[in-house]
């Protein structure tokens, strides 16, 4: 068992009173971040299951921003869909980041 003397993993809910479109529910932004020596480890997978069961439970939608393939695929086995990708340019940083994603995953009835 290994154990951590500072916070491993990072979650920030957002709430948005409006949704992306006209009559949709509210969403909340999604922020994880998960230090790279504890990645691999299921602190992600528990934290998903929760977070997911927890705005089932409130009938809300999640929306969350990310970069990667890699990372696409870990929210993809969550429920997450890809709805747009879009590139990063910010003036002070030469690197242009060009694999940005935004995910959306709606709230699940319990019969879902």
């Amino acid at each position: 068992m290994i154990s951590y003397d500072f916070v491993t993993i990072f979650l920030c809910i957002c709430v948005h009173p409006r949704g992306i479109m006209a009559n949709e529910n509210p969403y909340h932004s999604l922020f994880v971040f998960c230090f790279e020596d504890a990645q691999g480890l299921g602190f992600c997978g528990k934290l998903m299951r929760a977070v997911n069961k927890w705005a089932d439970d409130s009938q809300l939608n999640l929306w969350l921003e990310t970069s990667g393939a890699r990372n696409v695929a870990i929210y993809e086995r969550f429920g997450y869909k890809t709805m747009e990708q879009f590139t990063l340019k910010c003036k002070n940083d030469p690197e242009v980041h060009d694999e940005e994603f935004g995910m959306m995953r709606l709230a699940r009835t319990p019969t879902e």
